[in-house]
């Protein structure tokens, strides 16, 4: 076992009748079975591996050794592939392991780990940065070669755990055939089909509108939902690091995390709250679903509870643990847009399509507020905690800041200013924009503010905290008559 043999093969067309092929040259390449070959036409070499852990690359010139690559596997290698594009050459084997190599240097780039048992299987996707790899319990994975990670695993059911014998991809069809054998006769007995969908946008990062989108400190990951699939990706590069697809049941509505960013909750069209694993998509518990739409979720990393909101005009606060209800609110007649919470306040702020906007004690659930001002829908609501205030926006555009406790006049609008961005064709011509999202950053008093053309515009609130220091000394007899504070000038204005 181990030897290679050169055959020459003549040129069919210059030959009538028979065909002789005669053997060139025979070398001892391995000492145990060769497990497979490849050639690189564009680099003149040819790779062996063998059950014995060494990879061979030989030029294909002189039929002579160039090197040998045995400093990456343990155990036999199963499988080789070849990407042209970036020049890498990958095995596979018995260790559990995919090895990336550049055929001219003697040790492994990159070792991507991930499978629990054999390798069975390696195939590239052409006209990719896919590859991907299936071990003999059917596990399928699929890796970016940008950044060697693993953005999908698929996991084959009704099949034998060590009967997948191999994988290979057609790249006529744009699909891959994973074969199982049966465990006594050991010939094929299943054909399982893959289809690769290669995105229609591959500069977005997803066919369908993205509902919502969370960063986590903990990973350094921005988290994407759209339609039923969440993706994980890497903040730094940008790359696609993990797809859980068809992780709900109907389309995602809202999602956030808990205090680890461990656990992802969804909540879903059809009313359903699920708790899912950040790591692999599996589900962990359903909380008590909702009669409507799930429109927002907050998370309490204090009491470890969960802030639902429905369009139904309903908020539940669940007890995360025990996956139980442990308070109710209905307090709005017509449907519940958008909602916020606040850990420092103890404050639960809801808004409806009628323009109310209403404030309750996150301990008792009882009202502590409200907020009238909006003749519309509004769009927006969030916290800012560092100023002890609210901001709400909108369909017109019309943006209010109000004060909360421990503010001695409260709820009472300190603020207000119209949300305007350039437009589309002039840039000399503002108009009125309906907010969609917002976020506040303390450190630089910069509030961001999303509206639903796509613009995004960045306030400098360093007067209104000013303005807010200076008012926070006035007597018990209110604020004085007037505006308190300017309308809030934009820092930077950005096309999304």
């Amino acid at each position: 076992g181990g030897t290679v043999h050169c055959f020459t093969v003549p040129d069919v067309t210059s030959v009538g009748g028979t065909i002789d092929i005669v053997e060139e040259k025979r070398f001892a390449a391995h000492t145990d079975v060769v497990t497979d070959m490849l050639v690189m036409p564009d680099l003149g070499l040819l790779v062996t591996s063998s059950m014995d852990a060494k990879i061979m690359v030989w030029d294909l010139g002189v039929h002579t050794p160039r090197r040998t690559l045995n400093a990456g596997h343990k155990k036999g290698i199963y499988a080789l592939a070849y990407i042209p594009s970036q020049r890498y050459l990958l095995s596979a084997g018995y260790d559990h392991y995919c090895k990336v190599w550049n055929p001219m240097i003697e040790e492994p780039l990159f070792t991507m780990h991930g499978h629990t048992n054999v390798i069975a299987g390696l195939e590239v996707v052409l006209g990719s940065n896919r590859v991907m790899t299936a071990d003999v319990d059917g596990v399928v994975k699929v890796w970016d070669i940008r950044n060697f990670s693993c953005v999908q695993t698929i996991k084959i059911e009704n099949i034998q755990a060590g009967s997948v014998a191999d994988v290979t991809y057609v790249a006529r069809m744009d699909r891959f055939a994973v074969a199982a054998v049966g465990q006594v006769s050991r010939r094929v007995h299943k054909l399982m089909c893959l289809d690769y969908e290669h995105p229609m946008q591959p500069e977005v990062a997803d066919e369908e509108p993205v509902v919502c989108s969370l960063y986590s400190r903990i990973n350094h990951t921005i988290t994407t939902a759209s339609a039923r699939t969440v993706r994980l990706w890497n903040a730094s590069t940008g790359l696609l690091q993990k797809s859980f697809v068809n992780v709900a049941e109907s389309n995602i509505t809202a999602m956030c995390f808990d205090e680890r960013d461990r656990k992802m909750i969804l909540g879903e069209e059809n009313g359903m709250i699920k708790v899912v694993n950040y790591l692999n998509g599996a589900l962990m518990k359903r909380l008590e679903p909702h009669d409507a739409d799930v429109c927002a979720l907050a998370y309490c990393p204090f009491s470890k509870c969960i802030v639902s909101a429905s369009w139904g005009g309903r908020v539940r606060v669940h007890l995360l643990d025990k996956a139980q209800v442990l308070r109710q609110i209905d307090g709005h007649s017509s449907d519940v847009t958008c909602m916020a919470y606040s850990m420092p306040l103890s404050l639960i702020c809801t808004a409806c399509t009628g323009g109310g906007v209403r404030l309750w004690d996150y301990e008792d659930a009882k009202m502590a507020g409200s907020c009238h001002a909006h003749t519309t829908e509004v769009t927006i609501v969030e916290f800012l905690d560092e100023y002890r205030t609210l901001l709400t926006g909108d369909f017109l555009g019309n943006l209010i800041m109000w004060t909360v406790a421990p503010w001695k006049e409260k709820h009472k609008p300190v603020a207000r200013w119209t949300f305007m961005v350039q437009d589309e064709f002039d840039a000399t011509v503002w108009k009125r924009d309906t907010p969609t999202s917002c976020a506040f950053h303390p450190h630089s008093h910069t509030l961001f503010i999303g509206g639903s053309t796509g613009f995004i515009v960045a306030y400098d609130t360093t007067a209104i905290m000013g303005e807010l220091i200076n008012w926070q000394g006035v007597d018990e007899s209110g604020r004085p008559k007037g505006n308190l504070i300017v309308p809030v000038p934009p820092r930077v204005h950005l096309r999304n």
